[in-house]
């Protein structure tokens, strides 16, 4: 937790924030946006039961389930996932697991680890194809060699390693 600074004019501290629809904490954990999430996610596979019992199709459930509640687990994912804890991710894998025996999710579906690298790789894919892309001015410089070399993922200059601790 922060120390006790005196506040400014009546501001004061909470231990999380909710931004677009993310809640971050104050020691760098996404503990309670996952909890959140996984609370709506719940609702929806009693939702999908509701509809099951009314003869909704599996391959129907199957579209209802990404639609509605994977969507809602890799809402933002690039934004915060690299903070879920082993727990959290652990957690969710269990909540896919569940919908995967209770037929809402095919028994193929990629586990969330998986699912938030393609969504990574997408928004990486879509900042260096698009020059008009708000992030593309923070990509670094295109690594020129004079080399014939192997095909890498991406052309650019990496940074040198930073081994400060930003504590």
């Amino acid at each position: 937790r922060f120390s006790q600074v005196a506040l400014t004019n009546g501001v004061q501290r909470t231990g999380s924030i909710k931004m677009l629809g993310v809640t971050f904490q104050d020691n760098l954990s996404v503990g309670e946006h996952v909890d959140a999430t996984l609370a709506k996610c719940f609702n929806g596979l009693y939702a999908l039961n509701i509809l099951r019992s009314q003869g909704l199709s599996t391959e129907c459930l199957f579209q209802v389930f990404q639609a509605k509640i994977l969507s809602k687990l890799t809402y933002a994912a690039p934004a915060w996932w690299g903070f879920a804890s082993v727990r959290d991710i652990t957690r969710i894998n269990c909540f896919l697991k569940k919908a995967k025996k209770m037929k809402f999710y095919p028994l193929d579906g990629l586990m969330i680890e998986e699912l938030w690298r393609q969504s990574d790789d997408k928004l990486f894919k879509s900042i260096t194809t698009n020059d008009k892309h708000v992030l593309y001015k923070f990509l670094p410089e295109v690594k020129n060699t004079g080399h014939n070399l192997r095909k890498r993922v991406h052309p650019y200059n990496l940074p040198d390693k930073d081994d400060r601790n930003f504590f």
